[in-house]
């Protein structure tokens, strides 16, 4: 019978230590997510005080726009003064400032620049360097009508 009762004995202590882990690396995976999730937030907020602070020292005249010359001359300033950040090209600096420029007056707005952190994380490539093995290796035939109607015919929207 001791046996008996060593093994009941055993058996609940495993299942005890087990449950008791479990309800500990919960407790502790939850208070990890809170605490992550509080850091975000208020890095999100921290950024986008950041942010409004640049624009307002970038908006000289008060006008709650900033000029393409003066976001130009910001992309020139992180290009020369900053080298942790990646070197922008002049067609990067342009497209960069289109896709900023939402409503197309050649100026940012306070809330088209509060984009500008997310902006500058985009990578562009040129269309031409990717080009097909046709293309490259069979110039004449990509250069062909029928071949330029077959890709119309074949490419989705």
């Amino acid at each position: 019978e001791n046996r008996w009762t060593a093994l009941y004995f055993v058996s609940f202590m495993i299942v005890t230590f087990f449950f008791l882990m479990n309800v500990i690396l919960a407790s502790v995976v939850n208070e990890y997510n809170t605490a992550t999730s509080k850091r975000e937030e208020e890095s999100l907020g921290a950024s986008a005080s950041k942010l409004k602070r640049a624009f307002a020292l970038l908006d000289t005249n008060d006008t709650g726009r900033i000029s393409r010359d003066t976001v130009m001359a910001l992309f020139w300033i992180l290009n020369e003064d900053f080298p942790e950040f990646r070197k922008l090209s002049h067609d990067d600096t342009v497209l960069l400032f289109a896709v900023l420029d939402k409503d197309g007056t050649n100026t940012i707005t306070e809330e088209e620049f509060m984009d500008f952190g997310s902006v500058l994380l985009l990578e562009f490539t040129k269309a031409s360097d990717y080009a097909t093995l046709i293309e490259r290796k069979f110039p004449k035939l990509f250069a062909s009508s029928w071949y330029q109607s077959f890709c119309k015919a074949v490419e989705s929207e």
